[in-house]
């Protein structure tokens, strides 16, 4: 594999979505028998295979504190990638997105630990607020139309804000607010 796709494991890393656009999506090769072999990411579902394999590479050039703020970044990304899907009543795009987040979340968390220091606390909480206040005011402006025309009950409302609250409570630091906002204006078919 990493002689085929040499972008997997290139130092510093590629972000994920540059870094398979590089690898070439395919490679053939002969085995050891002689047989033409291929390996393709070629496909919506290889790009999701490809973000996964990336982010194991990536992990083995972590340290555990980058390793753990990558997993956190892939819970507060999947908490919007559900808000996502909830909101739009699902579709393959938020299934790509989620597997997908695996790459995304294990290059921010190795990219904070290149440049911590830039990232300071300053006004979290209150940008952290406007962050949730801005998420909840778009459920309840979607939801507010589905209700009209019955595609959501009162009880969708309240799950999706809850899981809003529960964004919230992921997001802990400045760099998790700025990854948050990011991940909610680029991914998903939602945006």
């Amino acid at each position: 594999m990493i002689d085929y796709f040499p972008t997997l494991y290139r130092y510093p890393p590629l972000p994920p979505d540059s870094s398979y656009e590089q690898s070439g999506i395919a490679k053939s090769f002969k085995d050891s028998s002689g047989h033409i072999q291929q390996i393709s990411f070629g496909s919506e579902g290889g790009q999701d295979e490809y973000h996964v394999i990336y982010a194991w590479f990536l992990s083995k050039k972590m340290t555990p504190q980058s390793k753990a703020r990558a997993k956190r970044l892939a819970e507060i990304y999947r908490a919007i990638n559900s808000i996502k899907n909830r909101l739009m009543h699902g579709g393959t795009g938020f299934g790509h997105t989620y597997k997908r987040i695996a790459g995304y979340s294990a290059y921010d968390g190795w990219l904070y630990a290149q440049n911590a220091p830039l990232y300071t606390s300053g006004r979290f909480i209150a940008g952290r607020n406007v962050y949730i206040d801005s998420v909840k005011a778009l459920i309840n402006r979607e939801l507010a139309e589905q209700l009209l025309i019955h595609e959501a009950s009162l009880e969708d409302k309240i799950e999706i804000l809850h899981k809003a609250d529960a964004l919230g409570r992921l997001i802990t630091d400045s760099y998790y607010l700025q990854k948050a906002i990011a991940f909610t204006r680029s991914y998903g078919p939602y945006r």
